[in-house]
Parts: structure tokens; C-alpha cells; sequence
């Protein structure tokens, strides 16, 4: 379960990421350090409290327009 909750929360973070205007036109990388063992990803209440946000956040940053220079460090 915490590998593929780990992997939800890296696509909705690099959604997040690519869909970003604090600088719009400019390169932007990014890079994501998760623990997968600290209890987030593997206590099923807490992941899904996080989840819920996470999907609020990620649906607010579509309605901004994609950045084609976000990507991935």
C-alpha cells in the first residue's frame, strides 16, 4: 500500500508543480523526498486525510495554466 500511495502523492505534487504561476514562463524542476515509512503513507487514516487535501490542491492548480517547462529534476 505505501509504494503506491507514495506514487499518488508524487503525481498529484508534479500536477501541482506543472500547473505553478509564482513563475510563469521560467523553468521550474523539482524534486520529491518522501519517507514512506514515517506513518503517512502506511496509516490508512492519516493517508486518507492527506489524499482528500492533496486532491483539493491538485484540483485548484489544473484550473492555472500548465507550465511546458516543469518538469522533474
Amino acid at each position: 500500500m505505501a509504494s503506491v500511495n507514495l506514487e499518488i502523492f508524487a503525481q498529484c505534487i508534479a500536477d501541482i508543480c506543472s500547473h505553478s504561476f509564482c513563475i510563469p514562463d521560467r523553468r521550474i524542476l523539482w524534486t520529491i523526498i518522501a519517507n514512506p515509512v514515517a506513518g503517512g503513507f502506511t496509516i490508512r487514516s492519516r493517508w486518507e486525510k492527506h489524499y482528500r487535501q492533496l486532491c483539493e490542491c491538485q484540483e485548484k492548480a489544473r484550473l492555472n495554466r500548465l507550465n511546458k517547462n516543469a518538469s522533474p529534476a
